[in-house]
């Protein structure tokens, strides 16, 4: 339903988010912040090195876009099995549960840290 890529656009790099249109409006807010998660991922170089955890991230704030407007697609996101598309954001939402989302954000952080 979106999609981001890091693109040439003239002399520099850009980043370019495409949304499918006609979307209901709770919904294309969450893959609208789902996408602009990997676009700050990219700006950061955040978890360079763990496609598993940049796409639970992505998840994850979609997940949190989407739990009181959209619950069922909520829970379709954490249903997902797949390690690199599903596992690891229910990683990312138990350590939350623990920890706080400040906290999960520094953590999320961390890993390009110990790099």
């Amino acid at each position: 339903l979106g999609r981001y890529e890091s693109k040439k656009l003239g002399g520099s790099q850009g980043h370019h988010i495409t949304v499918r249109p006609g979307l209901q409006s709770a919904m294309f807010r969450a893959i609208l912040a789902h996408e602009l998660v990997h676009a700050a991922q990219t700006e950061g170089d955040l978890l360079v090195g763990n496609q598993a955890l940049r796409e639970g991230m992505a998840r994850w704030v979609e997940y949190h876009f989407l739990k009181n407007d959209q619950p069922g697609e909520a829970e379709r996101l954490r249903k997902l099995r797949h390690y690199t598309f599903g596992k690891a954001i229910e990683t990312i939402l138990e350590y939350e549960k623990k920890h706080g989302r400040r906290e999960t954000l520094q953590w999320l952080r961390s890993f390009d840290l110990a790099s």
